[in-house]
Protein backbone atom coordinates (compact mmCIF):
# COMPACT_ATOMS: atom_id res chain seq x y z
CA UNK A 1 0.00 0.00 0.00
CA UNK A 2 1.60 3.31 -1.06
CA UNK A 3 1.34 6.54 0.95
CA UNK A 4 -1.54 7.90 -1.16
CA UNK A 5 -3.63 4.72 -0.78
CA UNK A 6 -2.83 4.59 2.92
CA UNK A 7 -4.16 8.12 3.44
CA UNK A 8 -7.25 7.29 1.38
CA UNK A 9 -8.00 4.17 3.46
CA UNK A 10 -7.63 6.13 6.70
CA UNK A 11 -10.07 8.71 5.36
CA UNK A 12 -12.62 5.97 4.58
CA UNK A 13 -12.61 4.76 8.18
CA UNK A 14 -13.35 8.21 9.57
CA UNK A 15 -10.42 7.86 11.97
CA UNK A 16 -7.56 10.24 12.52
CA UNK A 17 -4.21 8.90 11.41
CA UNK A 18 -3.18 8.60 15.06
CA UNK A 19 -6.27 6.55 15.94
CA UNK A 20 -5.98 4.43 12.80
CA UNK A 21 -2.37 3.62 13.68
CA UNK A 22 -3.40 2.99 17.27
CA UNK A 23 -6.12 0.45 16.46
CA UNK A 24 -4.27 -1.35 13.69
CA UNK A 25 -0.97 -1.45 15.53
CA UNK A 26 -2.62 -3.16 18.49
CA UNK A 27 -3.79 -6.08 16.43
CA UNK A 28 -1.98 -6.00 13.13
CA UNK A 29 -5.43 -5.97 11.50
CA UNK A 30 -7.64 -3.40 9.81
CA UNK A 31 -9.97 -0.73 11.19
CA UNK A 32 -13.35 0.32 9.87
CA UNK A 33 -14.06 2.86 12.60
CA UNK A 34 -13.10 3.58 16.20
CA UNK A 35 -15.72 1.04 17.29
CA UNK A 36 -15.18 -1.47 14.47
CA UNK A 37 -11.69 -2.86 13.96
CA UNK A 38 -9.92 -6.22 13.76
CA UNK A 39 -8.43 -7.46 17.01
CA UNK A 40 -6.37 -10.17 15.30
CA UNK A 41 -3.92 -10.04 12.42
CA UNK A 42 -5.48 -13.15 10.80
CA UNK A 43 -9.04 -11.77 10.78
CA UNK A 44 -9.02 -11.60 7.00
CA UNK A 45 -8.57 -15.38 6.87
CA UNK A 46 -10.99 -16.07 9.74
CA UNK A 47 -13.76 -14.09 8.04
CA UNK A 48 -13.35 -15.60 4.57
CA UNK A 49 -16.40 -17.84 4.88
CA UNK A 50 -18.56 -14.91 6.10
CA UNK A 51 -19.12 -14.14 9.77
CA UNK A 52 -22.78 -14.46 10.72
CA UNK A 53 -22.84 -15.98 14.25
CA UNK A 54 -19.56 -17.84 13.91
CA UNK A 55 -17.03 -17.73 16.70
CA UNK A 56 -13.26 -17.51 16.74
CA UNK A 57 -11.04 -20.00 18.52
CA UNK A 58 -11.09 -17.78 21.60
CA UNK A 59 -14.88 -18.00 21.76
CA UNK A 60 -15.65 -14.44 20.66
CA UNK A 61 -18.05 -13.76 17.80
CA UNK A 62 -16.17 -13.03 14.57
CA UNK A 63 -18.36 -10.00 13.93
CA UNK A 64 -17.03 -8.56 17.21
CA UNK A 65 -13.36 -9.59 17.17
CA UNK A 66 -12.96 -9.18 13.39
CA UNK A 67 -15.44 -6.38 12.87
CA UNK A 68 -13.57 -4.61 10.05
CA UNK A 69 -13.03 -7.76 7.99
CA UNK A 70 -16.62 -8.90 8.53
CA UNK A 71 -17.92 -5.47 7.54
CA UNK A 72 -15.74 -5.50 4.43
CA UNK A 73 -17.12 -8.89 3.33
CA UNK A 74 -20.71 -7.80 3.88
CA UNK A 75 -20.08 -4.75 1.70
CA UNK A 76 -18.20 -6.54 -1.08
CA UNK A 77 -20.08 -9.87 -1.04
CA UNK A 78 -23.61 -9.04 0.16
CA UNK A 79 -25.28 -11.91 -1.72
CA UNK A 80 -23.11 -14.38 0.17
CA UNK A 81 -22.46 -12.74 3.52
CA UNK A 82 -25.76 -10.97 4.22
CA UNK A 83 -28.10 -13.73 3.05
CA UNK A 84 -29.20 -15.69 6.15
CA UNK A 85 -29.79 -18.78 4.01
CA UNK A 86 -25.99 -19.05 3.87
CA UNK A 87 -25.77 -18.93 7.65
CA UNK A 88 -25.21 -22.68 7.86
CA UNK A 89 -21.92 -23.92 9.26
CA UNK A 90 -20.45 -26.45 11.68
CA UNK A 91 -19.56 -25.03 15.08
CA UNK A 92 -17.49 -28.07 16.07
CA UNK A 93 -14.67 -30.01 14.42
CA UNK A 94 -16.36 -33.38 14.99
CA UNK A 95 -19.70 -32.41 13.45
CA UNK A 96 -19.28 -34.76 10.49
CA UNK A 97 -18.96 -37.67 12.93
CA UNK A 98 -21.85 -36.46 15.12
CA UNK A 99 -24.14 -36.17 12.09
CA UNK A 100 -23.18 -39.54 10.58
CA UNK A 101 -26.26 -41.23 12.13
CA UNK A 102 -28.60 -38.43 11.05
CA UNK A 103 -29.50 -35.34 13.06
CA UNK A 104 -33.30 -35.10 13.29
CA UNK A 105 -34.10 -33.40 16.62
CA UNK A 106 -31.15 -34.91 18.52
CA UNK A 107 -29.41 -32.70 21.06
CA UNK A 108 -25.75 -32.42 22.01
CA UNK A 109 -24.36 -32.54 25.53
CA UNK A 110 -24.96 -28.83 26.10
CA UNK A 111 -28.59 -29.09 25.01
CA UNK A 112 -28.01 -27.58 21.55
CA UNK A 113 -29.94 -29.07 18.68
CA UNK A 114 -27.47 -30.97 16.49
CA UNK A 115 -29.07 -29.61 13.31
CA UNK A 116 -28.25 -26.08 14.49
CA UNK A 117 -24.77 -26.69 15.89
CA UNK A 118 -23.75 -28.90 12.95
CA UNK A 119 -25.85 -27.30 10.22
CA UNK A 120 -23.45 -27.97 7.33
CA UNK A 121 -22.89 -31.66 8.18
CA UNK A 122 -26.58 -32.24 8.91
CA UNK A 123 -27.58 -30.69 5.59
CA UNK A 124 -25.02 -32.83 3.81
CA UNK A 125 -26.54 -35.96 5.37
CA UNK A 126 -30.01 -34.83 4.29
CA UNK A 127 -28.80 -34.57 0.70
CA UNK A 128 -26.80 -37.81 0.56
CA UNK A 129 -28.69 -40.16 2.91
CA UNK A 130 -32.45 -40.60 2.19
CA UNK A 131 -32.97 -42.13 5.63
CA UNK A 132 -31.92 -38.81 7.18
CA UNK A 133 -34.49 -36.73 5.28
CA UNK A 134 -37.42 -38.76 6.53
CA UNK A 135 -39.44 -38.27 9.68
CA UNK A 136 -39.64 -42.07 9.77
CA UNK A 137 -37.04 -43.14 12.30
CA UNK A 138 -36.53 -45.42 15.28
CA UNK A 139 -36.88 -43.91 18.74
CA UNK A 140 -35.35 -46.89 20.53
CA UNK A 141 -32.14 -48.88 20.15
CA UNK A 142 -34.00 -52.24 20.20
CA UNK A 143 -36.47 -51.34 17.47
CA UNK A 144 -35.07 -53.91 15.02
CA UNK A 145 -35.79 -56.68 17.53
CA UNK A 146 -39.23 -55.26 18.32
CA UNK A 147 -40.12 -55.10 14.64
CA UNK A 148 -38.88 -58.62 13.82
CA UNK A 149 -42.28 -60.07 14.81
CA UNK A 150 -44.05 -57.54 12.54
CA UNK A 151 -45.62 -54.27 13.61
CA UNK A 152 -49.17 -53.82 12.30
CA UNK A 153 -51.25 -52.05 14.97
CA UNK A 154 -49.45 -53.69 17.85
CA UNK A 155 -48.49 -51.61 20.84
CA UNK A 156 -45.41 -51.46 23.05
CA UNK A 157 -45.61 -51.58 26.85
CA UNK A 158 -45.45 -47.77 26.79
CA UNK A 159 -48.72 -47.70 24.85
CA UNK A 160 -47.04 -46.42 21.68
CA UNK A 161 -47.76 -48.18 18.43
CA UNK A 162 -44.75 -50.10 17.12
CA UNK A 163 -45.12 -48.52 13.69
CA UNK A 164 -44.82 -45.05 15.26
CA UNK A 165 -42.03 -45.71 17.76
CA UNK A 166 -40.04 -47.93 15.38
CA UNK A 167 -41.03 -46.50 12.02
CA UNK A 168 -37.73 -47.17 10.25
CA UNK A 169 -37.48 -50.80 11.39
CA UNK A 170 -41.17 -51.45 10.75
CA UNK A 171 -40.91 -50.07 7.22
CA UNK A 172 -37.85 -52.25 6.58
CA UNK A 173 -39.49 -55.46 7.84
CA UNK A 174 -42.62 -54.78 5.78
CA UNK A 175 -40.52 -54.65 2.61
CA UNK A 176 -38.31 -57.59 3.52
CA UNK A 177 -40.91 -59.97 4.97
CA UNK A 178 -44.21 -60.37 3.05
CA UNK A 179 -46.05 -61.69 6.12
CA UNK A 180 -45.48 -58.33 7.78
CA UNK A 181 -47.21 -56.39 5.00
CA UNK A 182 -49.88 -54.37 6.82
CA UNK A 183 -52.19 -54.61 3.81
CA UNK A 184 -52.16 -58.40 3.76
CA UNK A 185 -51.32 -60.25 6.95
CA UNK A 186 -52.54 -63.12 9.10
CA UNK A 187 -54.64 -62.02 12.05
CA UNK A 188 -54.50 -65.41 13.74
CA UNK A 189 -51.60 -67.67 14.66
CA UNK A 190 -53.31 -70.74 13.13
CA UNK A 191 -53.93 -69.14 9.73
CA UNK A 192 -51.48 -71.42 7.96
CA UNK A 193 -53.58 -74.42 9.10
CA UNK A 194 -56.89 -72.73 8.28
CA UNK A 195 -55.74 -71.87 4.78
CA UNK A 196 -54.70 -75.44 3.92
CA UNK A 197 -58.29 -76.39 3.21
CA UNK A 198 -58.55 -73.52 0.76
CA UNK A 199 -59.89 -70.08 1.55
CA UNK A 200 -62.49 -69.27 -1.11
CA UNK A 201 -65.75 -68.22 0.53
CA UNK A 202 -65.14 -70.17 3.73
CA UNK A 203 -65.78 -68.32 6.97
CA UNK A 204 -64.73 -68.68 10.57
CA UNK A 205 -67.19 -69.28 13.38
CA UNK A 206 -67.32 -65.52 14.03
CA UNK A 207 -68.48 -64.91 10.47
CA UNK A 208 -65.22 -63.39 9.22
CA UNK A 209 -64.03 -64.81 5.90
CA UNK A 210 -60.81 -66.84 6.08
CA UNK A 211 -59.51 -64.90 3.07
CA UNK A 212 -59.82 -61.66 5.04
CA UNK A 213 -58.57 -63.01 8.37
CA UNK A 214 -55.67 -64.95 6.85
CA UNK A 215 -54.71 -62.84 3.85
CA UNK A 216 -51.01 -63.76 3.88
CA UNK A 217 -51.57 -67.53 4.17
CA UNK A 218 -54.36 -67.47 1.59
CA UNK A 219 -52.20 -65.57 -0.90
CA UNK A 220 -49.36 -68.13 -0.82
Amino acid sequence: MNASNYQHYIAQTGLSRADYDKYTKMSGGHAHSAQCFDKYSNCHDLAKGCCFDRKSGSGGFLKDVCCASCHHLEETQPAKCKDESNNCFDKYGNCDKLASNCCFDKTLGGGELMKNACCKSCNNMLKTQPKCSSNCRDKYGNCKALASSCCFDRQLSSGEFKKDACCESCSAIEKRNPKCNPKCFDKYSNCASLARGGCGSRRLSNGVSIKEACCYSCSK
